[in-house]
Protein backbone atom coordinates (compact mmCIF):
# COMPACT_ATOMS: atom_id res chain seq x y z
CA UNK A 1 0.00 0.00 0.00
CA UNK A 2 2.67 2.48 0.93
CA UNK A 3 4.91 1.13 -1.74
CA UNK A 4 2.13 1.93 -3.96
CA UNK A 5 1.37 5.51 -3.00
CA UNK A 6 4.90 6.39 -3.00
CA UNK A 7 5.30 5.15 -6.90
CA UNK A 8 2.13 7.58 -7.61
CA UNK A 9 3.21 10.55 -5.52
CA UNK A 10 6.77 10.00 -7.77
CA UNK A 11 4.59 9.67 -10.96
CA UNK A 12 3.08 12.85 -10.57
CA UNK A 13 6.74 14.76 -9.20
CA UNK A 14 7.80 12.70 -12.67
CA UNK A 15 5.06 14.20 -15.01
CA UNK A 16 5.63 17.60 -13.64
CA UNK A 17 7.10 20.29 -15.58
CA UNK A 18 10.42 20.88 -14.39
CA UNK A 19 11.21 16.75 -14.14
CA UNK A 20 9.81 16.42 -17.90
CA UNK A 21 11.89 19.66 -19.05
CA UNK A 22 14.76 18.02 -17.62
CA UNK A 23 13.91 14.01 -18.79
CA UNK A 24 13.30 15.90 -22.39
CA UNK A 25 16.36 17.50 -22.49
CA UNK A 26 18.62 13.96 -21.42
CA UNK A 27 16.67 11.53 -23.17
CA UNK A 28 17.26 13.48 -26.58
CA UNK A 29 20.84 14.16 -25.80
CA UNK A 30 21.25 10.06 -25.03
CA UNK A 31 18.46 8.88 -27.41
CA UNK A 32 17.82 6.27 -27.47
CA UNK A 33 19.45 5.12 -24.02
CA UNK A 34 16.94 6.16 -21.67
CA UNK A 35 13.51 4.97 -24.57
CA UNK A 36 12.95 1.81 -21.63
CA UNK A 37 14.99 2.54 -18.67
CA UNK A 38 13.47 1.93 -14.94
CA UNK A 39 9.86 1.31 -16.53
CA UNK A 40 8.81 -0.33 -13.60
CA UNK A 41 9.66 2.52 -11.23
CA UNK A 42 8.22 6.17 -11.24
CA UNK A 43 10.72 7.01 -8.49
CA UNK A 44 13.54 5.08 -10.32
CA UNK A 45 13.11 7.14 -13.15
CA UNK A 46 12.81 10.17 -11.13
CA UNK A 47 16.14 9.86 -9.32
CA UNK A 48 17.84 9.20 -12.40
CA UNK A 49 16.91 12.73 -13.83
CA UNK A 50 18.54 14.45 -10.66
CA UNK A 51 21.13 11.87 -11.20
CA UNK A 52 21.64 13.25 -15.25
CA UNK A 53 21.08 16.27 -13.70
CA UNK A 54 24.04 16.62 -11.41
CA UNK A 55 26.29 14.95 -14.28
CA UNK A 56 24.94 17.99 -16.58
CA UNK A 57 26.45 20.65 -13.57
CA UNK A 58 30.15 18.91 -14.07
CA UNK A 59 29.83 17.08 -11.02
CA UNK A 60 31.03 13.58 -11.46
CA UNK A 61 31.94 12.30 -8.17
CA UNK A 62 28.45 13.16 -6.60
CA UNK A 63 26.38 12.09 -9.82
CA UNK A 64 28.56 8.30 -9.20
CA UNK A 65 27.39 8.26 -5.85
CA UNK A 66 23.75 8.80 -7.20
CA UNK A 67 24.03 6.33 -9.83
CA UNK A 68 25.76 3.72 -7.34
CA UNK A 69 22.83 3.83 -5.37
CA UNK A 70 20.32 3.54 -8.32
CA UNK A 71 22.11 0.34 -9.55
CA UNK A 72 22.08 -1.22 -6.70
CA UNK A 73 18.80 -0.34 -5.41
CA UNK A 74 16.41 0.12 -8.23
CA UNK A 75 17.65 -2.31 -10.98
CA UNK A 76 15.02 -4.97 -12.26
CA UNK A 77 16.04 -5.39 -15.83
CA UNK A 78 19.25 -5.85 -17.70
CA UNK A 79 18.77 -2.75 -19.35
CA UNK A 80 18.51 -0.81 -16.02
CA UNK A 81 21.78 -2.09 -15.04
CA UNK A 82 23.82 -1.13 -18.59
CA UNK A 83 21.97 2.20 -18.35
CA UNK A 84 23.37 2.66 -14.92
CA UNK A 85 26.78 1.31 -15.89
CA UNK A 86 27.02 3.58 -19.10
CA UNK A 87 26.11 6.70 -17.56
CA UNK A 88 28.90 5.70 -14.60
CA UNK A 89 31.43 5.24 -17.59
CA UNK A 90 30.79 9.02 -18.59
CA UNK A 91 30.81 10.22 -15.33
CA UNK A 92 34.26 8.81 -14.62
CA UNK A 93 35.09 9.98 -18.44
CA UNK A 94 34.29 13.62 -17.05
CA UNK A 95 36.64 12.69 -13.98
CA UNK A 96 39.18 11.77 -16.08
CA UNK A 97 40.00 8.48 -15.17
CA UNK A 98 39.75 6.41 -18.47
CA UNK A 99 41.06 3.23 -16.73
CA UNK A 100 37.68 3.61 -14.59
CA UNK A 101 35.13 4.44 -17.79
CA UNK A 102 36.04 1.59 -19.72
CA UNK A 103 35.73 -0.90 -16.55
CA UNK A 104 32.20 0.36 -16.66
CA UNK A 105 31.46 0.51 -20.49
CA UNK A 106 32.52 -3.71 -20.13
CA UNK A 107 29.81 -4.09 -17.63
CA UNK A 108 27.08 -2.39 -19.27
CA UNK A 109 28.22 -4.72 -22.53
CA UNK A 110 27.85 -8.09 -19.91
CA UNK A 111 24.13 -6.75 -19.21
CA UNK A 112 23.83 -6.73 -22.94
CA UNK A 113 22.64 -3.20 -24.70
CA UNK A 114 22.72 -1.51 -28.33
CA UNK A 115 23.44 1.95 -27.67
CA UNK A 116 26.46 3.22 -29.67
CA UNK A 117 27.93 6.06 -27.88
CA UNK A 118 30.16 3.94 -25.11
CA UNK A 119 31.56 2.08 -27.94
CA UNK A 120 33.14 5.71 -29.67
CA UNK A 121 34.04 6.68 -26.57
CA UNK A 122 35.93 3.20 -25.56
CA UNK A 123 36.94 3.17 -28.90
CA UNK A 124 39.01 6.72 -28.27
CA UNK A 125 40.15 5.47 -25.26
CA UNK A 126 41.89 2.55 -27.16
CA UNK A 127 42.95 4.43 -30.05
CA UNK A 128 44.97 6.87 -27.55
CA UNK A 129 46.77 3.96 -25.85
CA UNK A 130 48.05 3.15 -29.03
CA UNK A 131 45.78 -0.37 -28.79
CA UNK A 132 44.11 0.17 -32.52
CA UNK A 133 43.12 -3.56 -33.42
CA UNK A 134 40.64 -3.25 -30.03
CA UNK A 135 39.44 0.56 -31.16
CA UNK A 136 38.62 -0.84 -34.47
CA UNK A 137 36.15 -3.03 -32.88
CA UNK A 138 34.71 -0.64 -30.64
CA UNK A 139 34.34 1.69 -33.64
CA UNK A 140 32.32 -1.21 -35.81
CA UNK A 141 30.30 -2.26 -32.56
CA UNK A 142 29.26 1.54 -32.48
CA UNK A 143 28.23 1.62 -36.37
CA UNK A 144 26.52 -1.49 -36.19
CA UNK A 145 24.17 0.14 -33.75
CA UNK A 146 23.62 3.33 -35.73
CA UNK A 147 23.07 1.37 -38.60
CA UNK A 148 20.16 -0.31 -37.27
CA UNK A 149 18.89 2.45 -34.82
CA UNK A 150 18.52 4.87 -37.35
CA UNK A 151 18.00 7.40 -35.20
CA UNK A 152 18.30 11.43 -34.64
CA UNK A 153 21.98 10.42 -33.85
CA UNK A 154 23.18 8.32 -36.92
CA UNK A 155 23.85 10.78 -39.80
CA UNK A 156 26.56 12.92 -37.34
CA UNK A 157 27.92 9.93 -35.24
CA UNK A 158 27.88 7.33 -37.90
CA UNK A 159 30.78 8.74 -40.06
CA UNK A 160 32.48 9.90 -36.90
CA UNK A 161 32.80 6.09 -35.86
CA UNK A 162 33.70 4.84 -39.76
CA UNK A 163 36.24 7.33 -40.15
CA UNK A 164 37.39 6.50 -36.60
CA UNK A 165 37.95 2.88 -37.97
CA UNK A 166 39.31 3.53 -40.59
CA UNK A 167 42.14 5.90 -39.09
CA UNK A 168 42.74 2.75 -36.81
CA UNK A 169 43.62 0.72 -39.78
CA UNK A 170 46.03 3.59 -41.20
CA UNK A 171 47.93 3.07 -37.96
CA UNK A 172 47.90 -0.80 -38.57
CA UNK A 173 49.32 0.10 -42.47
CA UNK A 174 45.99 -1.57 -43.78
CA UNK A 175 45.38 1.16 -46.45
CA UNK A 176 42.88 -0.73 -48.52
CA UNK A 177 40.62 -1.35 -45.34
CA UNK A 178 41.18 2.21 -44.19
CA UNK A 179 39.50 3.16 -47.96
CA UNK A 180 36.99 1.44 -47.75
CA UNK A 181 35.72 2.63 -44.59
CA UNK A 182 36.67 6.20 -45.71
CA UNK A 183 34.28 5.77 -48.18
CA UNK A 184 31.50 4.40 -45.91
CA UNK A 185 31.88 7.55 -43.43
CA UNK A 186 30.94 9.61 -47.04
CA UNK A 187 28.08 7.37 -48.14
CA UNK A 188 26.56 7.45 -44.49
CA UNK A 189 26.93 11.97 -44.78
CA UNK A 190 29.12 12.90 -47.66
CA UNK A 191 29.20 16.12 -45.60
CA UNK A 192 30.18 15.36 -42.08
CA UNK A 193 32.76 16.43 -40.11
CA UNK A 194 35.39 14.84 -38.99
CA UNK A 195 36.08 12.76 -42.16
CA UNK A 196 38.90 15.06 -43.38
CA UNK A 197 41.21 14.49 -40.47
CA UNK A 198 41.29 10.63 -41.17
CA UNK A 199 41.89 10.95 -44.74
CA UNK A 200 44.40 13.52 -44.57
CA UNK A 201 46.24 10.89 -42.10
CA UNK A 202 45.36 8.13 -45.22
CA UNK A 203 46.68 10.08 -47.91
CA UNK A 204 49.68 10.95 -46.26
CA UNK A 205 50.14 6.98 -44.96
CA UNK A 206 50.16 6.60 -49.15
CA UNK A 207 52.62 9.50 -49.79
CA UNK A 208 49.68 11.75 -51.49
CA UNK A 209 51.42 15.50 -50.80
CA UNK A 210 48.27 17.21 -52.81
CA UNK A 211 45.65 14.59 -51.41
CA UNK A 212 46.87 15.36 -47.73
CA UNK A 213 47.12 18.79 -47.90
CA UNK A 214 43.61 19.49 -49.35
CA UNK A 215 42.12 16.82 -46.68
CA UNK A 216 44.00 19.33 -43.76
CA UNK A 217 42.95 22.40 -45.55
CA UNK A 218 39.43 21.61 -44.97
CA UNK A 219 39.62 19.93 -41.48
CA UNK A 220 41.66 23.19 -40.84
CA UNK A 221 38.18 25.13 -42.01
CA UNK A 222 36.29 23.32 -39.86
CA UNK A 223 38.24 23.65 -36.84
CA UNK A 224 38.73 20.28 -36.00
CA UNK A 225 42.40 19.81 -36.45
CA UNK A 226 44.62 19.84 -33.35
CA UNK A 227 48.25 21.00 -33.61
CA UNK A 228 49.33 17.31 -32.57
CA UNK A 229 47.33 15.98 -35.50
CA UNK A 230 48.52 18.72 -37.61
CA UNK A 231 52.47 17.57 -36.49
CA UNK A 232 51.96 13.86 -37.31
CA UNK A 233 50.32 14.14 -40.41
CA UNK A 234 53.31 16.17 -41.62
CA UNK A 235 55.42 13.98 -39.85
CA UNK A 236 53.75 10.96 -41.94
CA UNK A 237 53.73 12.57 -45.03
CA UNK A 238 57.68 13.66 -44.62
CA UNK A 239 58.79 10.43 -44.22
CA UNK A 240 60.04 11.02 -40.87
CA UNK A 241 57.31 9.75 -38.58
CA UNK A 242 58.87 6.51 -36.29
CA UNK A 243 54.94 4.84 -36.46
CA UNK A 244 55.42 4.56 -40.58
CA UNK A 245 58.92 4.93 -40.51
CA UNK A 246 62.39 2.98 -39.29
CA UNK A 247 63.89 5.68 -37.58
CA UNK A 248 67.52 5.05 -35.96
CA UNK A 249 67.95 3.66 -32.29
CA UNK A 250 70.57 3.80 -30.08
CA UNK A 251 71.56 0.54 -30.84
CA UNK A 252 74.91 0.42 -28.52
CA UNK A 253 72.10 0.34 -25.55
CA UNK A 254 71.00 -3.20 -26.92
CA UNK A 255 74.23 -5.19 -25.26
CA UNK A 256 73.73 -3.19 -21.97
CA UNK A 257 69.95 -4.29 -22.32
CA UNK A 258 70.81 -7.88 -22.06
CA UNK A 259 73.50 -7.61 -19.71
CA UNK A 260 70.99 -5.75 -17.54
CA UNK A 261 68.32 -8.43 -17.65
CA UNK A 262 70.64 -11.16 -17.25
CA UNK A 263 71.62 -9.66 -13.74
CA UNK A 264 68.57 -8.62 -12.85
CA UNK A 265 66.74 -12.06 -14.12
CA UNK A 266 66.25 -13.42 -10.27
CA UNK A 267 64.66 -10.45 -9.05
CA UNK A 268 62.92 -9.75 -11.64
CA UNK A 269 61.31 -13.65 -11.61
CA UNK A 270 60.90 -12.69 -7.94
CA UNK A 271 58.20 -9.67 -9.31
CA UNK A 272 56.47 -11.73 -11.53
CA UNK A 273 56.60 -14.46 -8.80
CA UNK A 274 55.07 -11.87 -6.60
CA UNK A 275 52.35 -10.21 -8.80
CA UNK A 276 54.42 -6.76 -8.91
CA UNK A 277 53.52 -6.22 -12.07
CA UNK A 278 53.69 -2.43 -12.24
CA UNK A 279 57.44 -1.97 -10.38
CA UNK A 280 58.09 -4.80 -12.97
CA UNK A 281 56.99 -3.13 -16.06
CA UNK A 282 58.60 -0.16 -14.91
CA UNK A 283 61.84 -1.41 -14.43
CA UNK A 284 61.80 -2.76 -17.97
CA UNK A 285 60.32 -0.20 -19.45
CA UNK A 286 63.39 2.30 -17.81
CA UNK A 287 65.77 0.16 -19.64
CA UNK A 288 63.92 -0.04 -22.88
CA UNK A 289 64.38 3.61 -23.22
CA UNK A 290 68.11 4.23 -23.57
CA UNK A 291 67.33 2.30 -26.87
CA UNK A 292 63.76 4.10 -27.75
CA UNK A 293 64.01 7.67 -26.67
CA UNK A 294 60.60 9.45 -26.07
CA UNK A 295 59.53 10.22 -29.54
CA UNK A 296 60.16 6.70 -30.88
CA UNK A 297 57.25 5.22 -29.85
CA UNK A 298 55.81 3.49 -26.63
CA UNK A 299 58.38 0.55 -26.37
CA UNK A 300 57.10 -2.04 -23.67
CA UNK A 301 57.54 -5.22 -22.60
CA UNK A 302 56.28 -7.99 -19.94
CA UNK A 303 58.05 -10.75 -18.06
CA UNK A 304 55.32 -13.60 -17.81
CA UNK A 305 55.60 -17.31 -16.37
CA UNK A 306 53.22 -19.78 -17.67
CA UNK A 307 54.25 -23.84 -18.05
CA UNK A 308 56.24 -23.74 -21.17
CA UNK A 309 58.63 -21.62 -18.65
CA UNK A 310 59.61 -17.59 -18.73
CA UNK A 311 58.38 -15.32 -21.51
CA UNK A 312 59.96 -11.82 -22.48
CA UNK A 313 57.47 -10.34 -24.58
CA UNK A 314 58.25 -7.10 -26.45
CA UNK A 315 54.90 -5.28 -28.15
CA UNK A 316 55.46 -2.95 -31.13
CA UNK A 317 51.70 -1.83 -31.22
CA UNK A 318 52.40 -1.92 -35.02
CA UNK A 319 55.30 0.87 -34.97
CA UNK A 320 57.87 0.25 -37.48
CA UNK A 321 60.55 1.74 -35.65
CA UNK A 322 59.85 -0.63 -32.60
CA UNK A 323 59.05 -3.58 -34.77
CA UNK A 324 62.47 -2.98 -36.66
CA UNK A 325 63.82 -2.14 -32.87
CA UNK A 326 62.99 -5.19 -31.44
CA UNK A 327 64.49 -7.28 -33.83
CA UNK A 328 67.59 -6.06 -33.66
CA UNK A 329 67.24 -6.68 -30.10
CA UNK A 330 66.73 -10.25 -30.31
CA UNK A 331 69.51 -10.96 -32.94
CA UNK A 332 71.73 -9.29 -30.46
CA UNK A 333 70.73 -11.46 -27.17
CA UNK A 334 73.03 -14.06 -26.12
CA UNK A 335 72.63 -17.58 -26.10
CA UNK A 336 73.31 -18.08 -22.41
CA UNK A 337 69.87 -15.47 -22.00
CA UNK A 338 67.89 -17.92 -24.97
CA UNK A 339 68.68 -21.22 -23.06
CA UNK A 340 66.45 -19.04 -20.12
CA UNK A 341 63.56 -17.02 -21.81
CA UNK A 342 61.43 -17.18 -24.35
CA UNK A 343 61.31 -14.13 -26.42
CA UNK A 344 58.07 -13.13 -28.48
CA UNK A 345 57.36 -9.95 -30.18
CA UNK A 346 53.55 -8.96 -30.66
CA UNK A 347 51.72 -6.49 -31.99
Amino acid sequence: MLKDLVEKMAQKTFESDTVQRSWQVHAKALAPLLDHVFEHSWAARVRLTGALNTLTRKEPLQAMKQLMELEQKCCKTDNDHAVCFILLGLCFEMDGAPIEMYTCFERAEEYGHSYYLPHLKAAKASFDEGMYQMAAEHYMKAAVFLEQSKGEQTPAALPVAYAGCAGCHVMMHRLKEAEALLEAAHKAAPDARGIAVMEALYHAAKQEPDETNASLSLARRQGLLPDDTEAMVTAVLGGTHPHFFVQPINEEQIPRFWQWVEEQLPALQQHTAKGNIEKLFRLLQEQLLTIFPEGLGKADCVLEKNEDGLHLIFFHGHSRTLEHGYQKMLEACPETLRRKLCLQVEA
